[in-house]
């Protein structure tokens, strides 16, 4: 591991992504008063 910030591991997301989507995706609320805004949703589950 030598691609590193400050010796921690580099963020790939912002954990309000997640929220996000599983509120919106899977719960069918609207996420923005949880997680204090608007997120990119991620693509946490393809259908095959």
């Amino acid at each position: 591991m030598t691609d590193l910030e400050d010796g921690d591991i580099k963020m790939q997301f912002d954990f309000r992504q997640v929220y996000s989507t599983l509120l919106e995706d899977w719960l069918q609320i609207s996420p923005t008063k949880v997680v204090g805004g608007e997120f990119e949703k991620l693509a946490l589950v393809s259908s095959r």
